[in-house]
């Protein structure tokens, strides 16, 4: 019986009666992998025998990049899985140097095999050569035996008997030769195709020994086993790696005869998490794990003024309290605000010795000691600001003066007892003491997909952890495409031909790059849109050079009026010729640009065409005007037909006023 499910003990240290068996994450199968968008979750199984009682089975060299949280193990067979362990071993001194001689056995190894591999490509060459000869001995001998190589009856004399005995033994000379060297040539070829296949495998082995010694550590899983038999079991060991992603690309096919489009849907995986996948099943998931399942928390925005900032400028002053100076700029009774006499900061450089250098200021006024300090504050945050650090402070200085008494307010006590302590804390160091306020950080943009899918894939693969891509095939999806054409002259005058096409297939289609052939000839690359299944999306096919577009110079016409208050009214108009040289009929949308007033005083006309409520947007209808501002015209041109459209407009504004043209960059042409 087993226990299925089993999660990591990350806390399992007991000590086992008995000798575990020891694998290498090598040697267990790769059953399926699941690649996400941003990393794989990977299974694999190990069979082994297990006696009677408790067996310790220890899987080493796991990935790096394992996430241990993540690690699961399940069984097959009569026995019980009691514990489960991760453990992160670092190798000794002597452990350290066996690794190094294992490796420079493999490496020693290897180039003897190279050594051999060289020797064998000379002797290859060396009897190839002895071939040649051979066959270029039997051609002169031919053409100087005078044997005839057309008509018989040229040359008589060859059916001597001389003439047959010597080509009999010739002929028997060559073909022991002949043989000897193929035969030669063949087991040579066998050999050199074991020795590619020996350099192969010490090449993968060094490979592998380098990529799971480059620490001096090792991550092994520990499982104990209850057996009630001696018998043989199955391990089921999933795990989540990073380092392994996956992204969409297609190939889009467009047969114009056909009206047909086909799109080949690939996943490029892309992998280093150490461990080579081998004749494996692949699955490709859209799920991202690492987004939270549950609704995060909306806070409260809430809104302040920003404190004014402090302006200072650096001037000469003479010693004073603490360090500091004061120059009155007239006296002043203590009752009065201070916010009604001009205070002006100076500064002035601390001389005494001490670990920091710190610019003070005070105020030209004699006010009272607690708004100085208070200042002082600000200051002292301005310079630890300039400094690297943060530090809370008051967002302006306390107003209160001395009471008359001569006693601080509660305030002002605070603002004192800040100030005093806080030069004392900045020498000693104590700067985390202080209420430091909430620093805010950048966050990624997590993007959300359309809805989560899981693509198997057909045929199991190899995907080795080489950090290069290795493309898939998830599905051939054919589709009936609605062909259109778009062109916006101003920007290019070409036209683009473009696919509205609904998506029939089970397949949701991810945001990807994808190549475009027409008629089996590349013609550029774009980048198809997602779509979930029975979802319509607009795939651009690009540009159509049978579509002739010629976008005509723009002309100008000025006229003013008015006696008192002059106004300038210009009038634009722009030609647009449409021409089809193809051998069908085509719709295309011609978008072209008409200016947006932002201003009261400036006046935009659209004199042609002529658009019924045009703040009203209708698709349906053959001349709008989208929400752009631009005009849309929606033809149908015939083979060979040609079409012109003009787009006619004025602008009205002051005579002495000057427009300034500013592009508002549109993410598309609706």
């Amino acid at each position: 019986m087993a226990e299925l499910g089993t999660p990591i003990n990350k806390s399992f240290t007991s000590e086992i009666s008995k000798v575990g068996r020891e694998y290498l994450i090598t040697d267990c199968q790769t059953e399926t992998v699941v690649v996400f968008l941003d990393r794989a979750e990977v299974t694999r199984s190990l069979v082994c025998k297990v006696t009677k009682g408790e067996n310790e089975i220890i899987v080493k060299n796991l990935s790096k990049w394992v996430d241990t949280d993540s690690i699961r193990v399940e069984g097959r067979g009569p026995a019980t899985i009691a514990e489960v362990a991760f453990r992160t071993k670092y190798l000794t001194s002597e452990e350290q140097n066996n690794v190094k001689e294992e490796k420079d056995k493999i490496r020693k190894k290897l180039e003897d095999a190279k050594r051999s591999r060289d020797v064998l490509d000379h002797k290859h060459k060396r009897l190839e050569k002895q071939r040649n000869v051979l066959d270029g001995f039997a051609d002169n001998a031919i053409k100087g035996s005078g044997i005839p190589t057309t008509d018989a009856t040229t040359n008589p004399s060859f059916l001597s008997k001389d003439n047959l005995v010597g080509m009999t033994a010739f002929l028997e000379l060559f073909d022991r030769q002949a043989g000897r060297l193929d035969d030669n040539l063949h087991y040579l070829q066998l050999e050199q195709d074991k020795n590619s296949e020996l350099i192969k495998v010490l090449e993968q082995k060094l490979g592998d020994s380098s990529r799971h010694r480059i620490h001096t550590e090792e991550r092994e899983l520990a499982v104990l086993l209850e057996a009630l038999e001696n018998s043989e079991v199955t391990l089921y060991i999933s795990y989540v790696v990073t380092h392994a992603s996956w992204e969409p690309c297609y190939d889009i096919r467009v047969y114009s005869e056909e009206k047909q489009l086909k799109i080949q849907y690939y996943g490029v995986i892309t992998q280093g998490t150490d461990e080579d996948w081998f004749d494996t099943k692949i699955c490709l998931s859209t799920a991202q794990p690492s987004v939270g399942g549950e609704v995060p928390v909306l806070s409260t925005q809430k809104l302040t003024f920003k404190p004014k900032p402090l302006m200072m400028m650096r001037r000469p002053m003479s010693r004073g309290f603490a360090g500091f100076g004061v120059r009155q700029k007239k006296s002043i009774s203590s009752e009065m605000s201070a916010a009604e006499y001009d205070i002006e900061p100076v500064f002035d450089e601390v001389e005494e010795e001490g670990p920091c250098d710190m610019p003070m200021v005070m105020t030209k006024v004699s006010v009272s000691l607690a708004s100085q300090l208070s200042l002082l504050i600000r200051i002292i945050s301005v310079w630890l600001c300039s400094s690297g650090k943060v530090v809370a402070v008051p967002s302006r200085r306390s107003e209160n003066v001395l009471n008359d008494g001569g006693t601080f307010g509660s305030t002002d006590d605070a603002c004192l007892t800040l100030a005093l302590s806080l030069p004392n804390k900045l020498l000693a160091g104590q700067t985390e003491s202080l209420q430091f306020p909430v620093m805010d950080v950048n966050t990624s943009e997590v993007k959300e997909s359309i809805t989560t899918t899981m693509y198997e894939i057909a045929r199991r693969s190899t995907i080795p952890s080489d950090n290069t891509e290795h493309k898939v095939t998830v599905a051939i999806i054919d589709l009936k495409p609605e062909f259109t054409y778009q062109t916006v002259p101003k920007m290019s005058a070409k036209a683009y031909l473009k696919a509205k096409v609904r998506n029939t297939s089970p397949y949701a289609l991810l945001t990807g790059t994808s190549n475009i052939f027409l008629d089996n000839t590349f013609i550029a690359k774009s980048e198809l849109k997602a779509a979930s299944p029975n979802e319509e999306f607009v795939c651009s096919l690009g540009v159509d050079p049978t579509i002739k577009i010629e976008y005509k110079p723009l002309v100008k016409y000025r006229e003013q009026s008015g006696l008192i208050s002059k106004t300038t009214m210009i009038t634009y108009k722009q030609v647009i010729e449409v021409k089809n040289t193809h051998r069908d009929t085509i719709t295309i949308q011609v978008v072209d640009q008409l200016p947006r007033s932002t201003e009261e005083k400036i006046k935009v006309t659209l004199i042609e065409p002529v658009i019924k409520h045009p703040e009203k947007y209708d698709p349906s209808k053959p001349i709008r005007l989208n929400l752009a501002n631009n005009v849309e015209w929606n033809l149908e041109i015939a083979a060979g037909e040609t079409k012109e459209l003009v787009l006619k407009y004025s602008i009205e504004h002051p005579s002495n006023e000057q427009i300034e043209s500013i592009e508002a960059h549109n993410t598309s042409n609706a």
